[in-house]
C-alpha cells in the first residue's frame, strides 16, 4: 500500500491559488466568455500546474477482478483519504502498465486528489493480468465487466467515467456501444486510430489511405504489443504481487536493441519482426491484411449501426496521426446518440501538441519548426469540470465551456464554436495549374481559385520504390511535425511536384478537413499518390502542415482492389487530415505531390501484387493531370 501526501499550500502559493479557483467552478455564470473559466496562466513560462490536492491518496494494489469468462484482471484502486463515500469513479485501462511510474498515473492520481475513486487496470494478458493478449480484441467485454464490478463496490456510487490518451483513449470508442448505465462520461485523447471498420481517409488501425503506417506502428507493435507475458504465481498475496511486479518493472519484456532506421528498409514487411528477433506479437495479422478485412471487423469498434449514451470529450492534436479519427468519432457519436442531450454533449478539444503531450505545452512553445506562441490551456480544470457535471451531477459545471475549442496555428490563438465545423467555413477549391509549358517534373506549378481553361496538361515524374521520398528522421513520431529543412529537401527532388499560390494580401484561415482531388495516370498497375499541405513564409521556408496518401488500388472503395490500365486517367481523392491554421499576409499556400512518404508509410512496390510479402519493386512513371477537362484541386475549409 502506498500513500501520496498532500503538499502544504503555503509551500506552493501558485498551487494554493489554483485550489481556490477550483472551488469557484460552480459559480461561473452562463454569460462568461468561453475561455474565462480557466485559471490565470502561470507567472512562469511553464504549463498549467495541477490543481492543489484536496485529499491525500491511498492506493490498494493488484486486486484481481474477475471477468465473465473467468479471467482475472489486475486492478489498482486509488482512494481519496477522508472523502465521505460512496464516491464516483474514474476508470483507466492500459496495456502499458498501471504502476505509479507509468503514464498516465500522474493524472489518475490527480483525480483521486480531487475526491474521485480512481481504478487503474492492466488489460487482458498484460503485466499482472491473466489471459491472452490479442491486439484490440476483448476490449469492450472486459471494460464493460469492470464497470459493472466497480458499480457493485461499497465505495462506489455507481457513476463511472473513463479517461486516457492513445490506446487508453481508443478503448473508450470500443466500450461506448455497450451503453453501460453506470458509464456516464468519456475523456478520449488521441484515440481515433484503432482498428475496426474503415473510417475517413482509410484510417483503420495500422493503415491510412490503404497504406501501412510503418514508422508510427512498427516500434509500438514490437515493444508494446507483445502477446507473451512474464506473470508471477497466482498463489502470491496481493501486496507480494505488487512488490514483485514493481521491482525494476519486472513484468515488462524488453526487446533486443535494434536500429529502427535500418529495419524500416527490410523487405518483405511480413518478416520484420523475425528480422528484429522480436518476441511474439500480432504483426502479421494486424499489418498484413487489407483495410476492410474481416479481421478488423471482428474487433467490434463502435460504428454507424450502434447507438451510444455517453457524453464524450473528444480531444486530439491537429498534428497527431489520428486526428481524422477523432473528428470522425465526434461526428459519429452525434449521429448515433440515443437522445438530444447526449448528442449536444459531444465536445471537441483540438490542440497543437505532439501525441499525448498537450498538458506539457509551455509559453513560446513550438512543434517542429512551427512557433506556437502561447498555446497553454487549463486542461486539468476542463477535465474536472467535465467529470463534475457527469459523475457528480453538477448541472452548472459546464457553464463557460463551449462545445468546440480549438487552437489555430499561424494566428496562434484559441478559438471556440458552438457547432462543428464552425458556421463560417466554406470548402474552397484551389486548382492545380502551371506557368510553364513542360510536361515533365514541375517546380513552377500554381494554385488558383479560378479553374484553368487551358488544354489538358500533365506533370510527370518517375517513382522508384527503392529511392523513396523521406518523411522524418524520427524513429517514431505519431505526428506530422513541420520541418522546413526536410520539406525543402523533398521539394528539390525530381519526383516531387510543387504547386504554389500567389502571396496572400490578407490572412487565410483554414479550419477543418482538407481534401485533394487529383486526376492521375501511371505506367504501373498500382502505385501511391502522396501529398503535403505547406505554408511558405515570406523568407521562402516551407512549413509542412499535413500529409496524406492513397494506395490507388483502393480508389473505388476500401473493400475492393482495382488495378489500373497503364496510361489511363483516373480520378482519386486523398484525405489530408484536418487542421486549424492561418496563412498570414505575405505567406503562400503550397501543395507538394509525390508517390512516397517513407517510412511514415510503407513503399508501394508498384507491382499490383502483395506489398506485404514481396521483396522486389518496379519503377513507375506517374502523372498528375489538370486543366479544364481534368480539374485537379486542393480543397480547403476556409473561414469567411
Amino acid at each position: 500500500m502506498i500513500s501520496f501526501k498532500r503538499l502544504k499550500p503555503e509551500a506552493f502559493p501558485a498551487l494554493a491559488f489554483g485550489a481556490a479557483l477550483i472551488v469557484l467552478f460552480g459559480t461561473l455564470t452562463a454569460n462568461a466568455s468561453s475561455l474565462e473559466w480557466q485559471r490565470p496562466k502561470p507567472v512562469s513560462d511553464r504549463p498549467y500546474l495541477q490543481p492543489q490536492p484536496l485529499y491525500d491518496v491511498r492506493v490498494e494494489h493488484s486486486h484481481m477482478v474477475e471477468m465473465k469468462d473467468g479471467i482475472h484482471l489486475s486492478t489498482d484502486i486509488y482512494f481519496p483519504v477522508g472523502a465521505s463515500g460512496p464516491l464516483p469513479t474514474v476508470y483507466i485501462a492500459t496495456p502499458y502498465g498501471k504502476h505509479e511510474l507509468n503514464t498516465p498515473t500522474y493524472l489518475g492520481k490527480m483525480f483521486a486528489e480531487q475526491g474521485y475513486i480512481v481504478v487503474m487496470q492492466d488489460m487482458r494478458g498484460k503485466l499482472e493480468s491473466e489471459g491472452q493478449f490479442i491486439v484490440e480484441h476483448n476490449i469492450a467485454p472486459d471494460l464493460n465487466d469492470t464497470v459493472n464490478w466497480i458499480a457493485k463496490q461499497k465505495w462506489s456510487d455507481g457513476n463511472v467515467g473513463m479517461f486516457g490518451c492513445s490506446f487508453l483513449g481508443q478503448v473508450q470508442y470500443y466500450v461506448a456501444q455497450k451503453r453501460n448505465p453506470h458509464l456516464k462520461a468519456f475523456i478520449v485523447d488521441a484515440g481515433g486510430a484503432g482498428g475496426g471498420h474503415v473510417r475517413w481517409g482509410g484510417m483503420n488501425g495500422s493503415r491510412f489511405g490503404g497504406a501501412l503506417l510503418l514508422s508510427d506502428i512498427l516500434r509500438w507493435m514490437r515493444e508494446r504489443m507483445t502477446t507473451v507475458s512474464l506473470r508471477p504465481s497466482q498463489k502470491l498475496e496481493r501486496e507480494d504481487l505488487y512488490r514483485l511486479s514493481k521491482g525494476a518493472n519486472f513484468l515488462v519484456i524488453k526487446q533486443p536493441k535494434i536500429d529502427y532506421r535500418e529495419l524500416y528498409w527490410h523487405l518483405p514487411i511480413k518478416t520484420m519482426m523475425e528480422k528484429s528477433k522480436a518476441t511474439p506479437n500480432d504483426w502479421v495479422d494486424y499489418t498484413g491484411k487489407p483495410p476492410a478485412d474481416q479481421y478488423f471487423e471482428q474487433m467490434d469498434l463502435t460504428g454507424p449501426k450502434d447507438r451510444i449514451s455517453t457524453p464524450t470529450l473528444h480531444m486530439n492534436s491537429w498534428f497527431d496521426f489520428s486526428v481524422t479519427g477523432t473528428l470522425y468519432f465526434a461526428d459519429l457519436f452525434e449521429k448515433i446518440a440515443i437522445n438530444k442531450n447526449v448528442k449536444d454533449h459531444q465536445y471537441r478539444l483540438m490542440t497543437p501538441s505532439r501525441h499525448c503531450r498537450a498538458e506539457k505545452l509551455s509559453k513560446d512553445d513550438s512543434i517542429g519548426d512551427l512557433e506556437l506562441g502561447d498555446p497553454r490551456f487549463d486542461y486539468q480544470s476542463f477535465y474536472l469540470k467535465w467529470f463534475d457535471r457527469w459523475l457528480r451531477g453538477n448541472k452548472t459545471a459546464l457553464e463557460g465551456l463551449t462545445a468546440n475549442t480549438y487552437y489555430t496555428t499561424g494566428a496562434n490563438k484559441w478559438q471556440t464554436s458552438d457547432v462543428w465545423p464552425p458556421e463560417n467555413i466554406v470548402r474552397t477549391p484551389f486548382f492545380l495549374s502551371s506557368k510553364g509549358e513542360e510536361t515533365t517534373h514541375s517546380s513552377n506549378g500554381t494554385l488558383t481559385t479560378s479553374i484553368s481553361n487551358t488544354r489538358p496538361r500533365k506533370d510527370m515524374y518517375v517513382y522508384d520504390p527503392m529511392k523513396p521520398v523521406m518523411s522524418s528522421q524520427e524513429v517514431i513520431s505519431l505526428a506530422s511535425v513541420p520541418d522546413t529543412h526536410l520539406q525543402a529537401a523533398r521539394e528539390a527532388r525530381k519526383d516531387v511536384l510543387v504547386y504554389t499560390s500567389d502571396a496572400l494580401d490578407k490572412p487565410l484561415e483554414v479550419t477543418g478537413r482538407i481534401g485533394l482531388e487529383l486526376y492521375i495516370s501511371s505506367s504501373a498497375a498500382d502505385t501511391d499518390f502522396t501529398a503535403w499541405l505547406v505554408d511558405v513564409g515570406p523568407d521562402g521556408k516551407p512549413y509542412n502542415l499535413q500529409t496524406g496518401i492513397l494506395r490507388v488500388r483502393y480508389r473505388d472503395g476500401w473493400d475492393k482492389e482495382v488495378m489500373m490500365e497503364p496510361g489511363q486517367i483516373y480520378k482519386i481523392f486523398i484525405d489530408l487530415n484536418a487542421i486549424s491554421h492561418v496563412f498570414m499576409p505575405g505567406h503562400k499556400v503550397q501543395l507538394a505531390v509525390s508517390s512516397s512518404n517513407f517510412p511514415k508509410f510503407d513503399r508501394n512496390l508498384n507491382t499490383g501484387g502483395d506489398n506485404f510479402t514481396e521483396t522486389e519493386g518496379v519503377i513507375a512513371t506517374n502523372a498528375v493531370h489538370y486543366g479544364a477537362n481534368y480539374p485537379s484541386k486542393l480543397i480547403l475549409p476556409i473561414a469567411n
